[in-house]
């Protein structure tokens, strides 16, 4: 009787996207903690009031995100990701920030009648959106044939 202890589709998408993209996850998270830790760059912010929006850009974190997203995206391809697999695991921070967003109560402001969106759009464009453009702009150098599943001949 012979015993299958791993499926190598599965080994290659774990390597390939679910570890790339927990380290992308990992370093998006502590990344702002070390940048604000000296507090020498804390006071490199952005703020933009767009009508009832306010935008908020903490703009050391969103460079380094750049970096974060190269990283996931040149990891997944040593490991044989193709093109999606970079994309998506240079992502991962982002479906995490998007998952925590869709997870605040929508509910009116004290002393207002009733809800906004303003705070959740702003909420969205801060933590979403902007980084995931940052994370774009890493992974763009590693999108060209490399060790994915269509290598250059």
């Amino acid at each position: 009787m012979r015993v299958h202890y791993m499926d190598p589709v599965v080994n290659k998408r774990v390597r390939a996207l679910w570890l790339p993209g927990l380290a992308a996850v990992i370093l998006a998270q502590v990344l702002p903690r070390i940048l604000l830790w000296g507090e020498l760059l804390s006071g490199l912010r952005i703020m933009i009031r767009c009508g009832p929006l306010w935008l908020a850009f903490f703009l050391p974190w969103l460079w380094g995100l750049v970096a974060v997203g190269g990283l996931a995206a040149y990891w997944s391809r040593r490991a044989g990701g193709g093109v999606c697999e970079r994309v998506l695991a240079s992502l991962f921070p982002a479906f995490v920030q998007l998952v925590h967003c869709a997870a605040i109560p929508h509910y009116p402001w004290p002393g207002e009648p009733r809800a906004t969106w303003g705070p959740h759009i702003s909420a969205y464009i801060n933590l979403v959106v902007a980084p995931s453009i940052f994370l774009l702009l890493g992974t763009i150098p590693f999108l060209g044939p490399g060790q994915g599943k269509n290598p250059a001949p």
